[in-house]
């Protein structure tokens, strides 16, 4: 979990120091190629809309995150969805395939100056990360869970 967490959060900050590089598919296209995205990570996806919540979607970025040293299999494939937070810095969801053995979880961790909210559910992790406070972060999460749905 520790290190799946770690990952997320280098990514997404390494990529959050210029807000050029958040994205590499923007929010049209991201939409119009959920498919893709989803194939990307052996799902069904669905982007969330935040917008009732002020966010704006941005798009999306594929990422690789490093395999736990203790689990065979090199690379998983991930993505990060970014959105735009009104008079903040913008926020980014890593949904990353994590097996179907795998527990359920839920908590809250933090990345260098970071929030992260975690769950785990049906096979998938999922980070929700950025410079927002923890009930912005909880708030978004339900909403996210809700339209996400069952896999």
């Amino acid at each position: 979990m520790d290190h799946w967490l770690e990952e997320a959060g280098k990514y997404y900050r390494l990529y959050a120091e210029d807000e050029s590089y958040l994205i590499e598919i923007n929010a049209e296209e991201a939409r119009n190629r959920e498919n893709k995205l989803g194939d990307w990570l052996n799902r069904d996806l669905r982007i969330p809309d935040l917008s009732r919540q002020g966010l704006t979607f941005l798009g999306a970025r594929f990422v690789a995150l490093e395999a736990n040293p203790a689990v065979p299999g090199g690379a998983r494939p991930a993505i990060l969805l970014t959105y735009n937070v009104p008079g903040g810095r913008p926020l980014a969801l890593c949904i990353v395939p994590y097996g179907q053995a795998t527990q359920e979880a839920r908590g809250t961790a933090r990345h260098a100056d970071m929030n992260q909210l975690y769950w785990i559910s049906s096979g998938y992790g999922h980070v929700l990360q950025g410079w927002a406070d923890e009930g912005l972060l909880r708030e978004l999460a339900a909403e996210i869970e809700l339209q996400l749905g069952d896999i």
